[in-house]
This record gives C-alpha cells, structure tokens and sequence, in this order.
C-alpha cells in the first residue's frame, strides 16, 4: 500500500499575489502546513527511468520532489550489468549516493573509484559525475538530491 505523502491545494490560483517569487512562497507554505508523513513500499513502487541519458537504467522513487523541503528525491536504482549513466551535472543540487549492493565505477570530476557495498558518494552541484556497472552482478544505489535554490 503506498500512502499519499502531501496534500496539493486543487485550485493553485489561490495562492497566486502576483509575481512568481510570491506564489512560490505562498503555495510552499501552504505545502508546508498540510504536510503529512506516511510510508512507501519499495515492492509497491513502478520503476521509471533514470532522468539522464542512459542505457536503461531505472529507478523507483520512494519520496518525490516536493514532499520534503529542499529534497527533490529520494530513490533506489538499479544498474545491470553492462549499464552506465553518462557524464552529467546538476547546476542547484547536491546528490548522495550509497550502494546498497553490488559494485561498479564511479567518476566524479577526474577523480574515478571503485566503489562497493557501503560506500557513499557526496557530489556537490556543478561536478561532473558518472555511473557505470562494469560487473556481473546488479548495482544497487540508494540515493537523494538536495535541491540548493
């Protein structure tokens, strides 16, 4: 059973004052003062596709942008065997990655490791990073992004 995290007002306009700096910070607080807890099951949640070009990779989002301030994720992806996600940035987020399982190659900048069960990655907004599983067996990767506007 996947519960519904946030409550979104049906009619928007509502909390429109005229710029768009205004209806952000209104609608957010309104957001903010309805917000509710509750829990999701990784076996109830759809895989989609990573956001990056990719070969196939997939993900399933346990919390989406917009539930947890600042959060503008917090997934679970899997990388097959042979699978990478490209040399990528992102301008406004840092991104935590830990592997839960398996292992593969991750670059960040010039800097490229090994990385395996247990291993953690901070990438700060603007470097360049990359995915690859370049074993035989799934990577798992529990991961959140930091949205920094």
């Amino acid at each position: 059973v996947t519960f519904m995290l946030l409550k979104i007002p049906m009619n928007v306009n509502n909390y429109m004052l005229g710029s768009s700096r205004e209806y952000t910070s209104n609608l957010s607080n309104h957001l903010l003062a309805n917000r509710k807890g509750g829990f999701n099951n990784l076996a109830m949640s759809a895989f989609v596709p990573v956001g990056h070009q990719t070969s196939g990779v997939k993900k399933q989002v346990l919390i989406s942008q917009g539930q947890v301030p600042h959060l503008t994720n917090f997934s679970r992806a899997v990388l097959m065997p042979g699978q990478k996600v490209s040399v990528h940035r992102h301008k406004d987020k840092d991104e935590i990655f830990y592997v839960a399982s398996g292992k593969g190659v991750f670059s960040l900048n010039d800097d490229e490791r090994e990385i395996v069960a247990g291993t953690s990655i901070h990438v700060v907004a603007n470097e360049d990073h990359k995915i690859e599983n370049d074993s035989d067996e799934d990577l798992v990767l529990i991961y959140f992004g930091i949205d920094l506007k």
